[in-house]
């Protein structure tokens, strides 16, 4: 049986809490023992004695429930002498109530004992009071994003920290290198936490393109000057390359580009239009995830500011515009480092493959020739 169409399924407490009914369908088919619900169930409304819902059930409740509110409204006092054969005390508070009757069938596995009903209130001891408020807090309320409100400078310490390294020699080198330029920046003091930070998100996302990261870390020193992610770093007023990458507009323009449009449109194309359609092919290995960005930024402009404020996301640009250098260069990792960096970074370490293709798809595996 459907649920009823007509029955409104928000109901504000008197508190001015509100609740959406709809929940109460979670507990359709599902065995609820030892609450005061089973006790309406079986009592109240002549159910079916076996303590599961079916959804009949659950509509009468809702039914119930908006009838015997006024204007919306409901008091406690009402729905505990709905509830709770006319103990106006059995609920304290009717938002605590409907917690507990869905939180009870998701413990049912996990925490046998059942709920204490005593003569003031209905309750539960307090340990498992706690365990409900835990419970409640994880699957009640929705998951939160977690670097929604961290600032970007530092949002890779959380992003990144409960990353393993595929290849830890790799990641110890890389490591050892940041934690070197980071402390000649720093008059000789290193902050382990940042260089953690760091690190993890250098390999994590260097894994992610299928370059070595290595490379990754050693354009990010040029181009970040020892890793201080300050505004002045980040924005650089009055230059045209922004972010930890310093990633310049054209490169966006080039990932964002059309491929066709330099074959299909031809000579009704500007010269730089023709120019950074022909040269998106040199990013078409990461049109998955460009194609994600578009989404999230929709024009060359918001994903150029949006780099300018967070650290990783300008990181991760910056790999995929080094990707196109490598692309360029045929996969050479000096040429391709030395175009990104302009000649003030080159690849001296032995560790470093002097040539990375054909260049991976998102698989992690770097080809070395």
């Amino acid at each position: 049986m459907t649920s009823d169409s007509r029955i409104n399924n928000k109901i504000t407490f008197s508190d001015g809490a509100q609740y959406d009914l709809s929940l109460l369908d979670q507990l359709k088919g599902k065995t609820v023992k030892g609450s005061i619900w089973a006790q309406y169930n079986t009592t109240q409304k002549g159910g079916n004695n076996n303590d599961i819902f079916d959804q009949a059930e659950i509509d009468a409740i809702k039914r119930d429930l908006m009838n015997s509110s006024k204007n919306g409204k409901i008091d406690n006092q009402t729905l505990g002498n709905l509830l709770a054969n006319n103990n106006q005390n059995a609920v304290k508070t009717a938002e605590n109530h409907f917690q507990s009757l869905l939180l009870e069938q998701s413990l049912k596995d996990e925490m046998p004992r059942q709920y204490v009903v005593q003569n003031d209130a209905t309750r539960v001891d307090k340990p498992e009071l706690e365990l409900l408020k835990n419970r409640a807090e994880k699957d009640l309320v929705p998951p939160k994003d977690t670097t929604k409100n961290l600032d970007g400078k530092t949002a890779y310490l959380e992003i990144y920290n409960d990353y393993k390294p595929q290849d830890k020699e790799k990641y110890q080198i890389v490591a050892n290198y940041i934690k070197e330029k980071y402390a000649a920046q720093h008059s000789g003091n290193t902050d382990e936490n940042t260089v953690k930070g760091i690190t993890n998100m250098v390999c994590s996302l260097s894994e992610k393109y299928g370059v070595d990261p290595e490379i990754i870390a050693g354009i990010l020193n040029v181009e970040s000057g020892g890793y201080v992610f300050s505004d002045k770093v980040l924005k650089n007023p009055g230059r045209q390359y922004k972010g930890v990458m310093q990633v310049d507009k054209e490169t966006i323009e080039c990932m964002y580009a059309d491929p066709d449009a330099w074959k299909t449109k031809g000579k009704s194309l500007t010269k730089h239009q023709y120019a950074v359609s022909y040269d998106h092919r040199h990013f078409a290995a990461d049109d998955e995830r460009i194609n994600e960005l578009k989404k999230k930024y929709p024009t060359v402009d918001a994903l150029y500011q949006a780099i300018q404020s967070d650290v990783s996301l300008g990181l991760e640009v910056g790999i995929m515009a080094f990707k196109g250098k490598l692309s360029r260069a045929k996969g050479y990792t000096g040429k391709a480092v030395s175009q990104y960096c302009a000649g003030q970074y080159r690849v001296v370490s032995d560790t470093i493959p002097a040539r990375i293709w054909p260049l991976p798809r998102y698989n992690g595996q770097t080809t070395t020739v």
